[in-house]
């Protein structure tokens, strides 16, 4: 596989629209390297931006958690529909591990109780607990993805109050 194919996969994988990753193909393929880099930036502070209104709606569902009159898409009628938007398939990691480690009934089931009770626990204290996060130092032999990670939440830019205790330098 070519890395302009493997570049338009890995946009396709993130979220990206069909047409943004057949843009950018195009100016891969055209030798202009500089205006795709540009139009990937683009892309990706696109995705970011839609991650973190996510991110900001299920704050909101903590919020509702805690109220007493609780409300669930499952018995409240004017819900008409719920969606899981992730940019990468961040649920199967959730529910199976990375690599696939944890992929049992148990082991998804113990997953979720812990991260639901830690959620209402870090709620009810007015303060996040932290786990996680993105490795540093970054090795040598990291996952392309990782490195992509590393190189977005470690600036100023990607930096979240809630992340690492660390802010980037």
């Amino acid at each position: 596989m070519g890395s302009e194919n493997a570049v338009k996969c890995n946009l396709l994988d993130a979220g990206c629209s069909d047409k943004s990753a057949a843009f950018v193909d195009q100016l891969i393929k055209a030798g202009r390297l500089s205006d795709a880099l540009h139009e990937m930036k683009v892309i990706r502070c696109d995705l970011m931006e839609t991650l973190h209104q996510n991110q900001r709606r299920v704050d909101c569902l903590d919020y509702l958690i805690r109220q007493t009159e609780k409300r669930m898409a499952c018995v409240d009628t004017r819900i008409k529909a719920t969606v899981t938007s992730t940019m990468y398939d961040m649920s199967r990691v959730a529910g199976n591990g990375y690599f696939d480690a944890a992929d049992s009934k148990e082991a998804r089931k113990a997953a979720r109780e812990a991260v639901n009770a830690q959620r209402t626990e870090d709620y009810k204290n007015g303060s996040y607990q932290r786990a996680g996060g993105v490795v540093d130092p970054l090795p040598e032999d990291a996952p392309f993805f990782v490195k992509d990670y590393y190189d977005y939440y470690k600036t100023e830019r990607g930096y979240h109050p809630r992340s690492s205790p660390h802010r980037p330098v």
